[in-house]
């Protein structure tokens, strides 16, 4: 077979084993990147697995964090529970000791207006005492006739005295 150049297949290396040669060299070629690749392949394949290990330790990881940090949430939720219940209950009895306090308070203050009319009242008769001692006094003094006992004056009488042998009067 020729060609326009003149040269025949042949001689241009276009012959039939040529052919087969460059066929064999592509294929060894096309083999060689098929067992590249699949090494390449194979270490891909490796590597995910691994990473995949990694990532699912880490998953359990963050799994048992976030299972530790909800069995504290719910501790921590329990026990400012139980401080609102204390708070209200302190908030009910300060207001219960409040209400006691305000009773006790006015108790008291009406004690102190009892007890300053007490005083005033004991002022008054202690001035009334006085003043009608003054009066009985007064009177006392200013009329002499008034110290006689059925008319007769006090140094009318005789004061007895008792004989010690026999207790009788002298």
């Amino acid at each position: 077979m020729l060609f326009p150049s003149g040269g025949d297949v042949e001689s241009r290396g276009g012959g039939r084993n040529n052919n087969n040669n460059n066929n064999n060299n592509n294929n060894n070629n096309n083999n060689a990147f098929a067992v590249l690749n699949e090494e390449l392949r194979r270490d891909v394949l490796i590597a995910s697995v691994s990473n995949a290990d990694h990532l699912s330790e880490t998953l359990e990881q963050a799994h048992k964090i976030a299972t530790e940090t909800d069995d504290a949430g719910e501790t921590i939720l329990k026990s400012l529970s139980q401080q609102k219940n204390r708070l209200l209950s302190a908030r009910a009895a300060a207001t219960s000791m409040e209400r006691d306090m305000e009773s006790s308070e006015r108790k008291l203050r009406r004690m102190g207006y009892e007890k300053c009319v007490q005083k005033w009242m004991w002022h008054v008769v202690a001035l009334c005492f006085i003043g009608a001692l003054g009066t009985f006094v007064y009177f006392k003094i200013t009329n002499p006739d008034s110290h006689h006992k059925n008319g007769h004056r006090l140094s009318d009488y005789k004061i007895l005295e008792t004989d010690e042998d026999t207790g009788k009067f002298v």
